[in-house]
């Protein structure tokens, strides 16, 4: 699901509401274990509003604003700060733009909400359209000098259409930036010789990798290995697809399993507050998330 889909309902009384996606996310450390986030997010949030502020190419700074921990939880908002690129200003009545007009050293800021669940074992974020929810771990593990990774979670129906597969017959991912990739030596060695060679001598972007038996209904991909590359390629932000494609039975037609695609996500309206959206009703949101989805969430730990 695109990240950047806006969602609006009009109620009964008129104007429009905009309806706030929230998705889950496992927090992985570097060796694919589960990561508590409450620690780090306690660490970061006692450092400097400087030591919080972390520069994206000189246009944009990511910066950790109010982060809370206790026991069970932290929740905590990360912005987007614009240094250039701004929007214009519109006049209603004349339809004149004109310069946004900012006094000196303020700039526009985009909010984005993330909640982390002890015991659910589970990072909730807001989905925001000018960044992805990468943005939460990349700052937190820039502020705290941890490596942090995130696994999408999966709505239950996939999860379980990849466990009714007695046949898996096609893998098929897509990722950007082939020089940053899972390390493959415990599964296929040579994968990871030609993704560095695609980008060491041919320059290469964008790779597709397409893994299958063709027609053949007889044949199978060995599902020890092939498991082991899904998990692989799930733990990386730059994979922009991951298909499986197998069936439920051998006299079934085959299916696929998006694992990008098929995450879980809720949804739900939040109100304004003047022209911005009410902060304290995204965090209410993503407790909501949670405990409407506390069931499947707890069955996964």
């Amino acid at each position: 699901m695109d990240e950047s889909r806006s969602v609006w309902y009009t109620p009964a009384g008129g104007g429009r509401v905009p309806i706030v996606s929230i998705d889950f996310w496992d927090v992985l450390d570097s060796s694919g274990l589960r990561l508590d986030l409450v620690p780090i997010c306690i660490e970061c949030g006692t450092k400097s509003v400087e030591d919080r502020m972390k520069e994206r190419k000189g246009e944009a700074i990511d910066y950790l604003d109010a982060v809370h921990s206790n026991e069970k939880h932290s929740i905590g908002t990360i912005a987007r700060i614009r240094k250039n690129n701004w929007p214009s200003r519109a006049n209603l009545k004349t339809g004149e733009l004109a310069p946004l007009g900012l006094p000196d050293g303020i700039a526009i800021a985009e909010e984005m909400s993330f909640l982390f669940d002890r015991g659910h074992c589970v990072l909730a974020t807001q989905r925001h359209p000018f960044f992805r929810s990468s943005a939460v771990p990349v700052l937190l593990a820039e502020i705290s000098g941890m490596e942090i990774a995130l696994q999408p979670k999966l709505r239950k129906d996939a999860w379980n259409r990849v466990k009714k597969m007695t046949r898996i017959g096609t893998l098929e991912v897509k990722l950007t930036g082939p020089t940053h990739h899972p390390d493959f030596s415990d599964v296929i060695p040579a994968m990871g010789k030609l993704l560095d060679e695609a980008d060491e001598k041919l320059n290469v972007i964008d790779i597709g990798l397409h893994l299958s038996v063709g027609r053949s209904r007889k044949k199978e991909l060995d599902r020890d290995p092939i498991q082991k590359l899904i998990a692989l390629f799930r733990n990386e932000p730059n994979v922009s697809s991951l298909v499986v494609r197998g069936n439920p039975a051998i006299d079934e037609p085959s299916e696929a399993v998006d694992f990008i695609r098929d995450r879980l996500v809720f949804s739900g309206d939040v109100g304004y507050s003047g022209k911005h959206l009410e902060r304290s009703q995204c965090q209410q949101l993503l407790h909501q998330a949670i405990s409407q989805n506390s069931k499947y969430l707890k069955s996964l730990i």
